[in-house]
């Protein structure tokens, strides 16, 4: 894996769709014109949007032209959508950093709150960084896309005692399938990147399976996958001004926000 970040790495998916052991990174936009603001607006009044994630689904599905070497009807959302579901997480991110980048520019204004509770000051103005300069983790081999992790107590799946799970990076559907409460998140997360086992090459596991993992290995399988998390590091640093604490925290993303 090597870090780049988004200016350098430019107009290519981050990871890409794999083809005989390559990948295909390559992504079109139209443009975010006032008409197309006024379709989304439109749709996201119809359809009483109310997630990060399903309003990035619907603004991606309205814009994308070609994805990975398929050309895209924007006319065709519905057929768009279904392709991202499939997208690795970091794709997806990817595609919403840069299309901000081309429709906004770089600059991004954040009114960023000291990481330091007895302080509380609040910057004013509001701190500027630049989207070009946020780190992009990107494969640079397929063997790169997939991860192990040892079970420390071994259960039975499907009538096997199953010692160990294969992983993959994220994908988006990640964002689509949980609510906002952080476990089932995490249990989504495991659905979305468990792929294999000691006993089978290929696997798709249900939430009564993964219901059953003790909290060593799903804590440990989350520190596995985030190394497999590639893609665009959306997080700021700053240190406070008035009392020099540093800290972070993650760019807020939301379409309102993120393309003001």
């Amino acid at each position: 894996m090597k870090k780049v970040t988004l200016g350098e790495w430019g107009r290519k998916l981050p990871v890409g769709f794999v083809e005989k052991d390559k990948f295909n990174r390559e992504f079109a936009f139209r443009d975010l014109d006032l008409g197309v603001e006024r379709e989304i607006q439109k749709a996201r009044s119809k359809e009483k949007l109310r997630t990060n994630g399903e309003v990035t689904y619907l603004v991606l599905a309205k814009l994308l032209t070609s994805l990975g070497g398929v050309k895209l009807d924007p006319d065709k959302p519905t057929e768009t959508q279904a392709l991202l579901s499939k997208c690795w997480l970091a794709d997806v991110l990817y595609l919403w950093a840069w299309l901000r980048y081309e429709a906004c520019g770089g600059d991004v204004t954040i009114p960023y709150p000291c990481p330091n509770p007895r302080c509380g000051h609040i910057e004013e103005p509001p701190a500027h960084f630049d989207l070009c300069g946020f780190d992009v983790h990107v494969p640079e081999s397929v063997a790169e896309l997939t991860g192990m992790w040892k079970l420390k107590s071994p259960y039975e799946i499907r009538s096997q005692t199953i010692g160990s799970f294969k992983l993959q990076p994220p994908t988006w559907s990640v964002y689509m399938a949980a609510d906002e409460a952080e476990g089932d998140f995490t249990a989504k997360l495991l659905l979305s990147s468990i792929c294999g086992t000691d006993k089978h090459d290929s696997i798709l596991l249900t939430d009564q399976e993964v219901n059953k993992l003790k909290r060593p290995d799903y804590m440990g399988l989350n520190g596995e996958i985030d190394k497999l998390v590639f893609g665009p590091k959306l997080v700021v640093d700053h240190q406070c001004t008035k009392c020099n604490t540093k800290g972070s925290m993650f760019l807020d993303w939301g379409y309102d926000s993120f393309f003001s």
